[in-house]
Parts: C-alpha cells; structure tokens; sequence
C-alpha cells in the first residue's frame, strides 16, 4: 500500500487528539501521590489500566528520566494546563518539578544527575538494571534538555534551579570520553570513560559473564540525546558549546548517521525514535548556526526515513494503521517513540510548511488515540500487532494485543508533547456558541480551551 497518503487517518469526532491528551494526564494523576512534603510522585515506572503501580523487576522505582520522565512530565502538564486555562493541571505539574527538585537526584557531588530512586532502600541508581559500572549519559542528557525547556514555564527561583542543574549536565557532557570513531558511547563509566560493553539486561543480546561487548556501544541514540542538550544550553547562552557540537555532528554526518537503539533495552542499528530525536537535534542546530547542510542532512538522513516505519494498514485485528513499528528486532509499535516522531513532523511542518508533514504528525496522534485502556484514561506501552512479547503482558492475554503496562510518564505520557506543540503553534482558536474551542486545519473540533469538571487532578 504506497499509495498517496495511504498513511493517513481521519480524526475522530468522539476521541480527538486532545481528548487523547487529556486521558493521559487523568491516568498520570490516578498514580501520582503525595510524599507527605506537598509535592508530586510516582511510586513505579509500571502501572496497569486500573491505576495499580507493579514493581518492575522486584523494585518501586521513583525518578527523573527515561522511564520515570517526570521533568518531562511537569514541563509538558504546565504547558497543557495553560492552554486548557486549568490551574489545576498547571500545579500538578510544578508539584512534580518540586519534587524532582526536593528528592535528591540532582545533589550528587559526582553525578550531575541520578535518574532514579528504588522507594524502600532509598538507593539512587543509574539505570534500570541497578548496575553500579555504568551510567547512561543520554538518558541524562535527556533530563538536562528537559529541565532547560522547564525553566521557561516555572517561577523565577525554580527556573534558575532548572537551568543551573541543565547546565551542569551539560557542562559534564562534554568532559565526557568518546567513542573510537567520535560519537558519545551508549554507556559510561561513572568516572566518564566509555563502557563498550552490554547491559545485564533481557534483550536480545546473548549474555553471559563477562558482559559481551554491545554491538551499537558506538552507534546508539545517546549521542543524539547528548547533542539536543548541548545545542540547547548553548542557545540559551549556558556556555560555548560549539566545538562539541560541531564535533559531534561532524562525527555524525561522516557516519551517515548514527541510529542505534536510544531505549536501553534493544540492540538494534536503526531505531524510529532515533531518527525522530536526530531530526530535531540537527534541524536545531542547523538553525542556530546557520548550517544549512546541517539542515539538510537532518531532512534527507534523518526524517525522510522514517517512512520505513509506518504502518499503513490494521494487523492481526488491531489498530495499526497510523502507527509507525520501533524496529526491526522489536517491531512492537511503541508510544513514546511515536510521540517523539510526531514531534519531528511538527517541527519539520513549523519550517517549510509542508501539508504531508502534518498530516502525519496528526495521523500518528490520533492513531495513539485508538489505544486508551480502563476507567483511568492508561495509554498501553506498546501495541504488540505482531505477538513478539509473552501474552501474559497483553491486554486479556491475546497473541496479538496491546501491553497491559505502561510507563505512566513515558509511554502514557509523551502524546502530550506534540498535542501541546500543535495547539501552541498550528491549531486555530474559534468561538461557536460562545464557546471558544481548539480546531485543526481540516476544520475538526478538537476540544474547548478551557477545561472543566477536572475533578480527578490532584487536590
């Protein structure tokens, strides 16, 4: 099916991309709680449809980054909240920020960032296996951009705290030890030097003792992590990042890219959230230096291709069309990734203006809008149309299914940023009735721009 525009859905009246947005925050704040200080927080990067926190391999895990992305989650619930005109929401998300703030995972006299917390030990770690020999310096990276884009929403003292902690991860990422051929290692000694091997992880590496060398320690998407960090922080007049970008990009381009697995978990040389974070990486940069090969690359190299992903029509029963699979070795269509190539599309469209760019991003949410579960709005994991995982992680223990977790702050939560990006810049405000709505270019009511009766968010 390659015909024009076979990658296309319609929105639906009744489940439009903003009540897919906001079915999200309602399953965040069912999980979220109060530690007893007034702030925010998840228990567990694992919950169901019902809103029970799971314990991922045995541990409660509290945090900042990746899995448990609250920083992402406070910056992009503020920002939803004041285009709904919900206090509410905008306060659900500054708790989260104190939190982040409040918890620790930035005061590390070593580590400019501790991505998680296990509830009960009180024990930081530094990625999910719980290993105390490496560290994943894009996934912190991830945090440091993240609190960058926060500071611009929260109040003075808490901003300067966001850019003071962004810019320290920043400044510790270029004193960081590259890889052979000039790309950020996927994993790194806590010291700072490139740790080539592979995760005592459960993917598709074989692994034994000693840990077998990971195959793309050299070709993962950290370093497209790190580099959005560092384009950001030096735009933001945080420090002259310019030789480390200019050397990372250079590194990158002469590779023809660098696509490898930005989840921690797979092993795979081309992953469609690469692609997706590498777009937005280079188009900032290129803007920011007037580097229109740049530009061009991250077009021709890194959007374009992200049309071997997509899934142009249903399988196996499910709801696959509109959806892009993540990669080859784990074809599940995952959400988070989803969400961040919608976001790629968005800003492509923001740039040349090209329709197809936004009819894609607007497909892509509105094929996420299909697979909301339970009373609480859980958006699933992954939709698993080609039964790679075990039935017991699938809805009512179908082959062919979507997963009965979610990472409430990643997987259910990412749709939010590229909603929020195209009611910030795209979609069209209009009153009928005298009630002003949010609309889409198609002429598609997407949703009021107040939000009312909100009673589920956090008192």
């Amino acid at each position: 099916m390659k015909a024009p525009y076979a990658f296309y859905l319609a929105e639906d009246p009744d489940n439009t991309i903003l009540d897919s947005a906001i079915a999200s925050v309602r399953f965040a704040a069912r999980v979220c709680d109060d530690p007893g200080d007034g702030t925010l927080r998840c228990q567990s990067m694992d919950a169901i449809p019902d809103g029970t926190l799971v314990a991922f391999r045995e541990r409660m895990i509290d945090g900042v980054g990746y899995c448990t992305d609250s920083v992402f989650a406070a910056n992009q619930l503020i920002r939803l909240g004041r285009l709904l005109d919900s206090p509410g929401m905008i306060r659900f998300g500054e708790r989260l920020a104190e939190h982040a703030f409040n918890g620790g995972f930035f005061d590390d006299a070593k580590l400019p960032v501790r991505l998680y917390l296990v509830l009960g030990s009180n024990q930081f770690l530094d990625n999910l296996e719980g290993h105390q020999t490496y560290i994943e310096p894009g996934h912190m990276a991830r945090v440091g951009h993240q609190l960058l884009m926060l500071s611009d929403v929260v109040n003075d003292e808490m901003a300067s705290r966001a850019r003071e902690a962004g810019a320290r991860i920043a400044m510790w990422a270029t004193t960081l030890e590259r890889c052979a051929n000039g790309w950020f290692p996927r994993r790194s000694t806590p010291e700072g030097r490139a740790f080539p091997n592979a995760a005592d992880a459960f993917g598709p590496v074989s692994l034994g003792a000693p840990l077998p060398q990971d195959p793309i320690h050299d070709r993962s998407g950290s370093g497209v992590l790190i580099l959005q960090l560092l384009v950001e922080a030096h735009a933001r007049g945080l420090g002259d990042f310019s030789a480390a970008i200019s050397d990372t990009i250079g590194a990158f381009i002469e590779a023809g890219g660098h696509f490898g697995s930005t989840n921690s978990d797979t092993e795979d040389l081309q992953e469609n959230v690469t692609y997706a974070m590498a777009f937005q990486a280079l188009h900032a940069a290129g803007k920011l230096f007037d580097r229109q090969d740049w530009v061009d690359f991250a077009y021709t190299d890194c959007l374009e291709p992200l049309v071997r992903f997509e899934l142009v029509e249903d399988l196996n029963g499910l709801a696959t069309k509109g959806l892009l699979y993540m990669e080859d070795s784990w074809n599940a269509a995952c959400t988070w990734e989803i969400a961040e190539a919608a976001q790629a599309y968005l800003v492509a469209f923001g740039d040349r203006g090209r329709r197809p760019d936004l009819h894609k991003a607007l497909t892509m949410l509105r094929g996420l809008a299909k697979h909301h579960h339970g009373p609480h709005g859980f958006l699933t994991e992954a939709v698993d149309w080609d039964g790679h995982s075990v039935v017991t992680r699938h809805m009512d223990g179908l082959r062919y299914s979507d997963i009965v977790t979610t990472h409430p702050f990643l997987n259910n939560l990412h749709v939010v940023e590229p909603t929020v990006t195209f009611l910030e810049r795209f979609a069209v405000r209009s009153a009928v009735d005298g009630v002003e709505a949010y609309y889409d270019p198609e002429g598609n009511r997407l949703g009021p721009t107040r939000l009312e009766g909100a009673d589920w968010l956090p008192s």
